[in-house]
Protein backbone atom coordinates (compact mmCIF):
# COMPACT_ATOMS: atom_id res chain seq x y z
CA UNK A 1 0.00 0.00 0.00
CA UNK A 2 3.01 2.25 0.40
CA UNK A 3 4.02 1.79 -3.10
CA UNK A 4 6.92 0.09 -1.68
CA UNK A 5 8.14 -3.31 -2.61
CA UNK A 6 6.92 -6.49 -0.32
CA UNK A 7 8.89 -9.68 -1.00
CA UNK A 8 6.66 -12.99 -1.17
CA UNK A 9 9.65 -14.83 -1.38
CA UNK A 10 13.46 -15.29 -0.30
CA UNK A 11 16.37 -14.05 -1.99
CA UNK A 12 17.45 -17.33 -2.99
CA UNK A 13 14.14 -18.51 -4.28
CA UNK A 14 14.54 -15.10 -6.20
CA UNK A 15 18.19 -15.87 -7.89
CA UNK A 16 16.62 -18.84 -8.94
CA UNK A 17 13.77 -17.09 -10.76
CA UNK A 18 16.86 -15.64 -12.69
CA UNK A 19 18.58 -18.20 -13.14
CA UNK A 20 15.73 -19.99 -15.44
CA UNK A 21 15.14 -16.47 -16.98
CA UNK A 22 18.85 -16.93 -18.40
CA UNK A 23 18.02 -20.24 -19.59
CA UNK A 24 14.43 -20.07 -21.62
CA UNK A 25 13.18 -18.69 -24.92
CA UNK A 26 10.23 -16.49 -23.54
CA UNK A 27 8.56 -15.13 -20.38
CA UNK A 28 5.38 -15.34 -20.35
CA UNK A 29 3.26 -13.20 -17.82
CA UNK A 30 -0.58 -11.66 -17.63
CA UNK A 31 -1.67 -8.11 -18.13
CA UNK A 32 -2.81 -7.55 -14.94
CA UNK A 33 0.47 -8.28 -13.23
CA UNK A 34 1.93 -5.68 -15.91
CA UNK A 35 -0.20 -3.33 -15.29
CA UNK A 36 -0.24 -3.62 -11.44
CA UNK A 37 3.49 -4.18 -10.95
CA UNK A 38 5.45 -3.19 -14.45
CA UNK A 39 8.14 -5.94 -14.09
CA UNK A 40 10.83 -6.22 -16.02
CA UNK A 41 10.96 -9.96 -17.02
CA UNK A 42 14.53 -9.51 -17.82
CA UNK A 43 17.70 -11.90 -16.05
CA UNK A 44 19.62 -9.83 -13.31
CA UNK A 45 22.43 -10.40 -11.60
CA UNK A 46 22.99 -14.57 -13.39
CA UNK A 47 24.89 -15.66 -15.89
CA UNK A 48 22.43 -15.22 -19.21
CA UNK A 49 22.51 -18.37 -22.00
CA UNK A 50 19.99 -16.53 -24.33
CA UNK A 51 17.98 -13.32 -24.15
CA UNK A 52 14.13 -14.30 -23.57
CA UNK A 53 11.28 -12.72 -25.71
CA UNK A 54 8.80 -11.11 -23.30
CA UNK A 55 5.42 -11.54 -23.88
CA UNK A 56 2.19 -10.51 -22.54
CA UNK A 57 -1.18 -12.04 -22.51
CA UNK A 58 -4.63 -10.05 -21.84
CA UNK A 59 -7.17 -12.87 -22.12
CA UNK A 60 -9.85 -9.93 -22.04
CA UNK A 61 -8.58 -8.18 -25.10
CA UNK A 62 -9.67 -10.93 -27.34
CA UNK A 63 -12.19 -9.84 -29.67
CA UNK A 64 -14.26 -11.12 -32.73
CA UNK A 65 -12.32 -8.55 -35.11
CA UNK A 66 -9.22 -10.50 -34.39
CA UNK A 67 -7.23 -7.20 -33.95
CA UNK A 68 -3.90 -7.44 -32.34
CA UNK A 69 -1.64 -4.60 -31.56
CA UNK A 70 2.53 -5.44 -30.82
CA UNK A 71 4.92 -2.97 -29.06
CA UNK A 72 8.14 -3.52 -27.10
CA UNK A 73 7.16 -0.72 -25.01
CA UNK A 74 4.45 -1.95 -21.74
CA UNK A 75 4.33 1.97 -20.97
CA UNK A 76 2.98 2.35 -24.83
CA UNK A 77 0.90 -0.60 -24.58
CA UNK A 78 -0.93 0.52 -21.40
CA UNK A 79 -1.75 3.56 -23.14
CA UNK A 80 -3.16 1.79 -25.99
CA UNK A 81 -5.05 -0.27 -23.51
CA UNK A 82 -6.60 3.26 -22.01
CA UNK A 83 -7.30 4.35 -25.35
CA UNK A 84 -9.57 1.15 -25.81
CA UNK A 85 -11.81 1.10 -22.88
CA UNK A 86 -14.38 -1.31 -25.56
CA UNK A 87 -11.51 -3.76 -25.43
CA UNK A 88 -11.62 -4.69 -29.11
CA UNK A 89 -8.56 -5.52 -29.54
CA UNK A 90 -5.56 -7.66 -28.17
CA UNK A 91 -2.35 -5.79 -27.00
CA UNK A 92 1.11 -7.77 -26.65
CA UNK A 93 4.26 -6.66 -25.92
CA UNK A 94 6.79 -8.19 -27.67
CA UNK A 95 9.81 -7.22 -30.64
CA UNK A 96 9.85 -7.12 -33.73
CA UNK A 97 13.07 -9.66 -34.77
CA UNK A 98 10.61 -12.72 -33.12
CA UNK A 99 6.84 -12.16 -33.43
CA UNK A 100 4.95 -14.56 -30.97
CA UNK A 101 2.90 -15.95 -33.75
CA UNK A 102 2.49 -18.44 -36.01
CA UNK A 103 3.09 -17.98 -39.46
CA UNK A 104 0.09 -17.25 -41.69
CA UNK A 105 -1.44 -15.99 -38.76
CA UNK A 106 -2.77 -12.83 -40.13
CA UNK A 107 -4.92 -11.14 -42.87
CA UNK A 108 -3.42 -7.52 -42.97
CA UNK A 109 0.08 -6.35 -41.04
CA UNK A 110 0.50 -2.47 -40.27
CA UNK A 111 3.48 -0.78 -38.99
CA UNK A 112 3.81 2.53 -38.38
CA UNK A 113 6.75 4.48 -36.74
CA UNK A 114 8.63 1.30 -35.74
CA UNK A 115 11.32 1.01 -38.59
CA UNK A 116 12.92 4.16 -37.84
CA UNK A 117 13.89 2.98 -34.32
CA UNK A 118 15.31 -0.79 -35.60
CA UNK A 119 18.90 -1.25 -36.25
CA UNK A 120 17.80 -4.30 -38.47
CA UNK A 121 14.69 -3.22 -40.08
CA UNK A 122 15.36 -6.48 -42.92
CA UNK A 123 15.34 -8.90 -40.08
CA UNK A 124 11.78 -7.37 -38.81
CA UNK A 125 10.68 -7.32 -42.24
CA UNK A 126 11.07 -10.97 -42.58
CA UNK A 127 9.69 -11.92 -39.19
CA UNK A 128 6.34 -9.62 -40.79
CA UNK A 129 6.21 -11.48 -44.28
CA UNK A 130 6.18 -14.47 -41.74
CA UNK A 131 3.25 -14.26 -40.59
CA UNK A 132 1.45 -12.65 -42.97
CA UNK A 133 -0.97 -14.97 -45.01
CA UNK A 134 0.04 -15.51 -48.90
CA UNK A 135 -2.02 -12.75 -50.86
CA UNK A 136 -2.42 -10.87 -47.80
CA UNK A 137 -1.24 -7.20 -47.39
CA UNK A 138 1.48 -5.30 -45.71
CA UNK A 139 1.19 -1.27 -45.04
CA UNK A 140 4.66 -0.06 -43.83
CA UNK A 141 5.78 3.39 -43.08
CA UNK A 142 9.62 4.40 -43.15
CA UNK A 143 11.16 7.75 -42.84
CA UNK A 144 12.30 9.27 -46.15
CA UNK A 145 16.48 9.31 -46.35
CA UNK A 146 16.24 11.82 -48.99
CA UNK A 147 13.86 14.19 -46.84
CA UNK A 148 16.28 17.21 -46.41
CA UNK A 149 15.30 17.18 -43.07
CA UNK A 150 16.86 13.43 -42.87
CA UNK A 151 20.12 14.69 -44.84
CA UNK A 152 21.02 17.57 -42.26
CA UNK A 153 19.83 15.87 -39.38
CA UNK A 154 23.51 13.81 -38.98
CA UNK A 155 25.04 17.16 -39.64
CA UNK A 156 23.04 18.98 -36.54
CA UNK A 157 23.25 15.92 -34.05
CA UNK A 158 26.89 16.35 -34.46
CA UNK A 159 27.70 19.88 -34.01
CA UNK A 160 24.58 20.09 -31.03
CA UNK A 161 26.09 16.42 -29.55
CA UNK A 162 23.05 14.73 -29.67
CA UNK A 163 22.66 11.06 -30.20
CA UNK A 164 21.14 9.68 -33.17
CA UNK A 165 17.75 8.10 -31.91
CA UNK A 166 16.00 7.86 -35.43
CA UNK A 167 17.10 5.85 -38.92
CA UNK A 168 15.72 7.26 -42.29
CA UNK A 169 16.07 5.27 -45.83
CA UNK A 170 15.96 6.03 -49.23
CA UNK A 171 12.80 4.51 -51.19
CA UNK A 172 15.09 2.11 -53.39
CA UNK A 173 16.56 0.59 -50.22
CA UNK A 174 12.88 -0.24 -48.95
CA UNK A 175 12.07 -1.33 -52.48
CA UNK A 176 15.29 -3.67 -51.98
CA UNK A 177 13.87 -5.37 -48.68
CA UNK A 178 10.11 -5.85 -49.96
CA UNK A 179 11.34 -7.70 -53.25
CA UNK A 180 14.14 -9.95 -50.82
CA UNK A 181 10.66 -11.09 -48.92
CA UNK A 182 8.53 -11.71 -51.72
CA UNK A 183 6.35 -8.70 -50.90
CA UNK A 184 5.15 -6.89 -54.46
CA UNK A 185 5.20 -3.05 -54.11
CA UNK A 186 1.71 -1.80 -55.11
CA UNK A 187 1.62 1.84 -54.06
CA UNK A 188 4.31 4.34 -52.30
CA UNK A 189 2.54 7.38 -51.20
CA UNK A 190 4.83 10.31 -50.16
CA UNK A 191 3.51 11.58 -46.59
CA UNK A 192 4.60 15.55 -46.48
CA UNK A 193 4.42 16.20 -42.75
CA UNK A 194 5.80 19.81 -41.42
CA UNK A 195 9.38 19.84 -39.08
CA UNK A 196 7.51 19.63 -35.39
CA UNK A 197 9.34 23.31 -34.87
CA UNK A 198 7.63 24.92 -37.80
CA UNK A 199 4.02 23.87 -37.97
CA UNK A 200 2.77 26.91 -40.05
CA UNK A 201 4.98 25.15 -42.57
CA UNK A 202 1.94 23.01 -43.11
CA UNK A 203 0.09 25.42 -45.10
CA UNK A 204 3.01 25.99 -47.53
CA UNK A 205 2.93 22.57 -48.39
CA UNK A 206 -0.61 22.06 -48.99
CA UNK A 207 -0.89 25.04 -51.63
CA UNK A 208 -2.03 24.31 -54.51
CA UNK A 209 1.21 25.70 -56.44
CA UNK A 210 3.62 24.36 -54.01
CA UNK A 211 1.83 20.86 -54.40
CA UNK A 212 1.75 20.86 -58.27
CA UNK A 213 5.65 21.92 -58.12
CA UNK A 214 6.53 19.17 -55.99
CA UNK A 215 4.55 16.20 -57.68
CA UNK A 216 6.33 17.47 -60.89
CA UNK A 217 9.98 18.00 -59.82
CA UNK A 218 11.04 14.43 -58.55
CA UNK A 219 14.12 16.08 -56.37
CA UNK A 220 12.09 18.73 -54.87
CA UNK A 221 9.43 16.35 -54.07
CA UNK A 222 11.48 13.83 -52.35
CA UNK A 223 13.28 16.40 -50.35
CA UNK A 224 9.86 17.67 -49.02
CA UNK A 225 8.61 14.36 -48.32
CA UNK A 226 9.19 13.09 -44.61
CA UNK A 227 8.50 9.58 -44.68
CA UNK A 228 6.94 6.94 -47.03
CA UNK A 229 3.98 4.53 -46.82
CA UNK A 230 4.52 1.56 -48.45
CA UNK A 231 1.68 -0.63 -49.32
CA UNK A 232 2.98 -3.94 -50.58
CA UNK A 233 1.21 -7.62 -50.88
CA UNK A 234 2.88 -10.71 -49.60
CA UNK A 235 3.29 -13.60 -52.89
CA UNK A 236 3.72 -17.02 -52.63
CA UNK A 237 2.00 -19.91 -51.18
CA UNK A 238 1.27 -21.08 -47.35
CA UNK A 239 4.57 -21.72 -45.36
CA UNK A 240 2.14 -25.15 -44.25
CA UNK A 241 1.83 -24.07 -40.53
CA UNK A 242 -1.79 -25.95 -39.32
CA UNK A 243 -3.73 -22.89 -37.61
Amino acid sequence: RAGESQWISNEASRKMVHRERGRVDVILTGIGTVLKDDPMLTARDVRVRRVAKRVVIDPNSFSDDGTVGLDYSVPSLQRAVAADPGKKGLYLAGEAYGLPFAADAFDLVVTIGVMQALSEPARALAEMRRVLRPGGPLVMEALNGGAAMALARPTIQRLRGWPSRVRAYRPSEVRGWLAAEGLHLERAAALRLPPRQAPWLERVLEARPIRATLETVPPLGEAATHSFLFVARRQGRSGGVTR
